[in-house]
């Protein structure tokens, strides 16, 4: 289920948007990032997802062999709910978490946001970019529809739906791989995009972002 809730994402959200955009636009909305922060933070995100939703459901196939070589060791003292190195080799799901209806709500979830971020996305007409491009004509600053409740609610939705897709396999890869992302998001929020939009917008953006929430509505206004 996580790695079909992955494949939708990339395939909707990245593959189907970029054809739609260059459909109705004439042009590729994939950008390189510009710099080497730029490309660590990426490297954040896009390691985030493919940590969440590859690594850990394969580590989870990988894992019960490793646990049986492991078996032999000695117990450890109990670390976050497991009692041996090799119980947590096997990558076995956070006991805590480890609840079917937080496995169906996590994946009801996952699969709502990819929606959102769909919509999110077309309602950036053709502003819309992966990520910025300091180099290009300004876009035009996107303040209605869902970008009138939060100023990022595509990063919103990414950061929730991968929190989600962590609970439908919470192991610790996927907790790891959570944590990446909403780490990426902020930095890419906070220390590449709202610079460069004050910069190109000026008091626009600034008077914008004085009433908007940065992720959720009225959280986040810059003052």
């Amino acid at each position: 289920m996580t790695l079909a809730l992955t494949a939708a994402l990339l395939l909707t959200d990245l593959v189907a948007r970029a054809v739609v955009h260059r459909h109705h636009f004439g042009e590729n909305p994939l950008r390189w990032p510009a710099g080497a922060f730029h490309w660590c933070v990426g490297v954040i995100r896009g390691g985030a997802i493919l940590v969440t939703g590859v690594a850990a459901p394969l580590a989870e196939l990988v894992g019960p062999r490793l646990a049986a070589e492991l078996s032999g060791l000695n117990p450890v003292p109990e670390l976050v709910g497991f009692q041996s190195l090799a119980e947590l080799a096997a990558l076995h799901p956070v006991p805590a978490l480890d609840e079917p209806a937080l496995q169906i709500a996590g994946a009801a979830l996952a699969g709502a946001n990819i929606v959102v971020i769909f919509v999110c996305q077309h309602a950036m007409g053709p502003s819309f970019r992966l990520t910025i491009d300091p180099g290009e004509n300004h876009p035009a600053l996107v303040t209605g529809g869902p970008f009138g409740l939060v100023r990022n609610p595509v990063y919103a939705a990414l950061t929730t739906m991968t929190a989600a897709l962590a609970l439908t396999l919470p192991n610790l890869l996927a907790l790891a791989g959570a944590t990446a992302m909403l780490i990426g998001n902020e930095l890419q929020v906070r220390c590449i995009e709202e610079p460069y939009l004050t910069r190109i917008h000026g008091t626009a953006y600034q008077e914008y972002a004085a009433r908007t929430g940065r992720f959720l509505p009225r959280l986040g206004r810059l003052r």
